[in-house]
């Protein structure tokens, strides 16, 4: 994929599609061994895209050095975070959001040397306190692959302490769901569904376990020669909460129509949030 070619996608099909915008040109260099990768260069790959004013967001996960595998150098705290900042100065400039990623697909690695922050929900604290006007979207809000919850738990605690924070479900399964729809600071308002990709990430059954299906890669068996059908699997996960369909449809369109600024020509579709 190419943000010139998700343009296109956005311009043949205007009723279907809104597209979010990476510095790719700037990670393919990198990896080409053409130009060191710097967050200035990525920032400002970010602002020439966005000025068009065809992308209404950031992400996947925020701008970081090219996944090679290869040992680096791991970050700092301090250095990460500094990186951040300058991809929510760019984000407040063009008034969109931004995506944090979290989570695992358990198969190939995503590594501390890249992005630190998949591993530290937490760190999106300081971003949101210093960034109050910039929505944060927590990328599979802690779960992308395997059963550990542990990410989710911080997640669903950084986005009960934070208005502008808020949780993508996609990989959740259903009793899942309840964790943050019982936190009366997180609730169907601030949850997002979508999903990842399904030619990378396969359904796991493990008859008679809770959960007893779930997304996990698994290291024997390699990447899926087929296209998985994880949103399947996800529409049916999301199907069976107990909740008012009007909470519902927050979830599945509602929140991301208001937090994306993406115009509906139904105005009483959904229930008022603010």
């Amino acid at each position: 994929m190419s943000n010139e070619g998700n343009m296109e996608l956005v311009k043949k099909y205007p009723d279907k599609f809104r597209a979010l915008v990476c510095p790719k040109d700037t990670t393919d260099k990198a990896l080409k061994g053409e130009s060191e990768w710097t967050i200035e260069a990525a920032v400002e790959e970010l602002d020439r895209l966005l000025a068009t004013g065809k992308f209404v967001g950031i992400g996947e996960g925020m701008p970081s050095k090219p996944h090679t595998g290869k040992a680096g150098k791991t970050y700092t705290q301090t250095e990460r975070m500094d990186e951040l900042r300058k991809v929510m100065d760019v984000a407040r400039k063009h008034k969109v959001p931004v995506r944090v990623h979290t989570g695992t697909p358990m198969g190939y690695q995503i590594t501390y040397t890249v992005w630190p922050e998949n591993w530290h929900p937490n760190w999106v604290r300081d971003l949101a306190a210093e960034y109050p006007d910039v929505p944060i979207v927590f990328d599979h809000g802690g779960m992308q692959g395997g059963r550990s919850e542990h990410l989710v738990e911080e997640c669903v605690e950084v986005a009960a302490n934070n208005d502008n924070v808020f949780l993508e479900t996609g990989m959740y399964w259903t009793d899942l769901y309840y964790k943050p729809l019982s936190d009366p600071n997180v609730g169907p308002e601030k949850l997002m569904w979508g999903t990842d990709w399904g030619a990378s990430i396969p359904i796991q059954t493990q008859l008679g376990t809770k959960p007893q299906t779930f997304a996990a890669q698994v290291h024997k068996h390699g990447i899926p020669p087929h296209q998985s059908d994880i949103m399947g699997w996800s529409l049916k996960q999301v199907s069976r909460l107990d909740i008012s369909q009007d909470d519902l449809n927050l979830i599945m369109a509602g929140n991301a129509l208001r937090v994306y600024k993406i115009d509906f020509p139904l105005s009483r579709m959904f229930r008022f949030v603010e």
